[in-house]
């Protein structure tokens, strides 16, 4: 949703996600399209049942991509980037919490 919304009317979502900073339109809407694109790469995972296989690569990027929205929120002191790392972690939750409720349910090997 946050990729949509930066890539659509990005300075609206720079309001919704608190942003104290100024930004270019053009930049805000190139963090859109990369937010899309991982979310694209994210659904195929999970949606063609790869997820055993990404499972660590995924956990990994999301990982370094909250370790940057946090050192990007020291540099400018703009509430955004917490709120970006939030929806992160969000994700990053569901995953482990479908991933183990989902290896439950096979049980052992």
């Amino acid at each position: 949703m946050g990729g949509l919304m930066f890539l659509w009317v990005p300075q609206t979502a720079l309001k919704i996600f608190q942003s104290s900073g100024q930004y270019d339109d053009i930049m805000i809407r190139v963090v859109g399209l990369m937010m899309l694109g991982l979310a694209i790469v994210v659904i195929q995972v999970i949606r063609l049942n790869l997820i055993q296989e990404f499972y660590p690569t995924t956990l990994i990027l999301r990982m370094f991509l909250t370790a940057g929205m946090i050192g990007l929120y020291f540099y400018t002191r703009d509430i955004m980037f917490l709120i970006i790392s939030g929806i992160i972690v969000l994700g990053m939750l569901m995953t482990v919490y479908f991933y183990l409720r989902e290896e439950r349910s096979q049980g052992p090997v």
